[in-house]
Formats: structure tokens, sequence, C-alpha cells
């Protein structure tokens, strides 16, 4: 764990001055991407993979906390659910089978540290479109992400008010800040622990 925080504090040494979100760009330009995570050094990988490849990245911490942002503002914000499948509240796999009941075109994609094929089976069968294995490999999640979400999502005016723009730094669970603050060169891949 220590490695990766290590390379996230070089990271954000390298990072470039404020950026507004229309200036972001990269493969996942203009897609709004939701991702229930309670770890936090997972949460800052996330956080400084998905912006500096162009997303719109909100971290909450647990299936719960994802399942009512979608409800209470709608499942159009969103483009993507990246859920971890392990957490306190509500886990990853009852969060996809309630939001399936509701927004069942909201494609949610399970992050775990399982990769067995008996893990990717329990994640399709609760409702996920897809399943990927941690430490997280930015190529794999990037192209899962764009399998998803069609060319529709991608490169868009950013919406008027997003949640992170409603919502201060200071609220904002540990390990995720405004990403449109900051942009960071992409790293391949990245290490969790």
């Amino acid at each position: 764990a220590r490695h990766v925080v290590a390379l996230l504090e070089e990271l954000d040494e390298d990072c470039t001055s404020a950026v507004t979100r229309r200036d972001a760009a990269g493969r996942l330009a203009g897609v709004r991407v939701l991702a229930a995570e309670d770890n936090d050094i997972n949460r800052l990988v996330l956080e400084e993979l998905l912006p500096a490849e162009g997303a719109y990245l909100e971290c909450v911490e647990n299936g719960q906390v994802a399942l009512d942002r979608v409800r209470n503002e709608g499942s159009r914000l969103w483009d993507v659910v990246l859920m971890d499948i392990q957490m306190p509240v509500m886990d990853g796999y009852e969060a996809a089978r309630r939001l399936r009941e509701f927004a069942p075109d909201l494609p949610v994609i399970g992050l775990t540290a399982h990769a067995m094929e008996e893990e990717r089976q329990r994640c399709l069968d609760a409702g996920m479109v897809a399943h990927l294995a941690k430490p997280i490999d930015l190529d794999a999640l990037v192209d899962e992400v764009l399998r998803q979400v069609g060319a529709s999502a991608r490169n868009r005016e950013p919406p008027a008010a997003t949640p992170l723009e409603r919502t201060t730094s200071s609220s904002l669970p540990a390990g995720c800040r405004t990403p449109a603050k900051r942009r960071v060169a992409a790293r391949p891949s990245a290490t969790c622990a």
C-alpha cells in the first residue's frame, strides 16, 4: 500500500495547473462515471486515472450511496457505474440488483480483487454487464467503459451542473477530489492494495 501512496504522491507532483472540464481530453472525454468504492487507496487510483482520460468521476463509499445517488439524481446523469464488490452497508451485488430495477439501461461494471470465473459469473448474475479484476488495468477499464457507453457519451459537452460542481470538495468522500481541478499523465495500469 505504501508504494501506491508514493506513486500517487509522485503523480500529484507531476500534475499540471488547473484545467476546466471542457479542456479535459482523453479516451473517455465526456463520459460520466459513478464509482462505488470503499477503499481509500482504490478511490485515489480511480481519481487519478479516469479524469486523466477525460472522464467526469464521482466517487461514493458504498453501494447504498451509489443507489441513492442514481435514484435521487436520475440514471441519465451517469453513463456507467463502476462497482466494487465487497463494501460495507450494501455490497456491489445487491446494489447492482437494485439498480437494475429502476435503471436497467445504466451499465454497471464490477471491480473486484477476485479474478476467478465464478466471481465473474456472480457479477453477471447480479446484473452487472462486465467484471474487471484488480489491480486496475487502465487500458482494460477504458476499453470496457467505451464498449458499454458507446459513441453517444464520448466528447459531449459537460452538463450545466454535475454533482461534482454542486458538491464542495470538503463534502466528497476521502480520496475523491473534484477531478476538473487537476490533470495527470495517464498510466497504463495501477497497483492497488
